[in-house]
């Protein structure tokens, strides 16, 4: 019986730690209709922001602030699989040299949040699934 608790009590921490790691997961990028400076200034703290260029070029910057007529942060000097691992930096943002871009020449400003909606439906479907393949797992288990 001290085995069958002990089992159930490391699915259940197994589980908790499941669901703390995703409600940090899903994030989504806002396209901004605002102008970048004020898009930028109102957002604590200071945000990820990709921003695509007048030219077309992209950009991902971290810890983005105005400062004059520029936006100012850190990151890659190129966006590449190298460097940008499914939209978070492989090697952390204190490493990346500080970029500056003049306001004038950024086309489109998106700013990275985390979307509650997402998280919930994805703890959810997780939830369900995991409740689905245990019931079936119990039903195969009892003796006829």
């Amino acid at each position: 019986m001290a085995e069958r608790s002990r089992f159930i009590a490391t699915r259940r921490l197994t589980a908790l730690a499941m669901v703390a790691l995703l409600l940090g997961g899903c994030s989504t990028w806002r396209m901004q209709g605002q102008a970048p400076a004020t898009a930028v200034s109102t957002t604590s703290p200071p945000p990820h922001v990709r921003i695509t260029r007048q030219d077309g070029t992209g950009l991902e910057i971290y810890r983005a602030v105005v400062q004059g007529d520029s936006l100012i942060g850190v990151g890659p000097a190129v966006s590449s699989p190298d460097t940008i691992m499914y939209g978070r930096f492989v090697t952390p943002p204190d490493s990346y040299p500080r970029i500056a871009v003049a306001l004038r020449d950024i086309h489109t400003l998106e700013i990275r949040t985390h979307s509650g909606g997402k998280t919930a439906l994805l703890v959810t479907s997780i939830t369900v699934v995991l409740l689905a393949g245990f019931t079936i797992l119990v039903a195969l288990s009892v003796p006829n």
